[in-house]
């Protein structure tokens, strides 16, 4: 996981920090794209970096402030990451945490602050 933490520090500003982490699979809707990887809150946004075997990266940035929705839901066999960001289905499967709740907190928190 150290890799992935490398990955996420490299789109943060100086002032940022990493609050919770968690692995997953990030499934974009709208880009037909499913890829493995590392999911980082930091204080000033959500951080996604793909897991990369052959040196291409995928990275992803959501603004706290431009998601429309962000819920934690429980499928038939696992929890799952739900989120709206812009208009585009986002979600977060496959959480690799014995506390996914917690993780999906520290978001929802600053979600809800960005929006005030």
């Amino acid at each position: 996981m150290q890799a992935g933490v490398k990955n996420i520090r490299q789109y943060m500003e100086a002032d940022d920090e990493i609050i919770a982490s968690i692995r997953c699979t990030i499934q974009i809707t709208a880009y037909k794209i499913t890829k493995p990887g590392l999911l980082a809150a930091t204080s000033k946004k959500l951080i996604f970096t793909g897991d990369s075997f052959t040196g291409f990266g995928f990275t992803e940035i959501y603004e706290y402030e431009k998601v429309r929705s962000f819920r934690l839901k429980k499928g038939l066999f696992n929890q799952f990451i739900s989120m709206n960001y812009q208009g585009d289905a986002v979600k977060f499967q496959h959480l690799y945490s014995s506390k996914p709740e917690e993780f999906a907190n520290h978001i929802a928190s600053k979600i809800k602050r960005s929006a005030c």
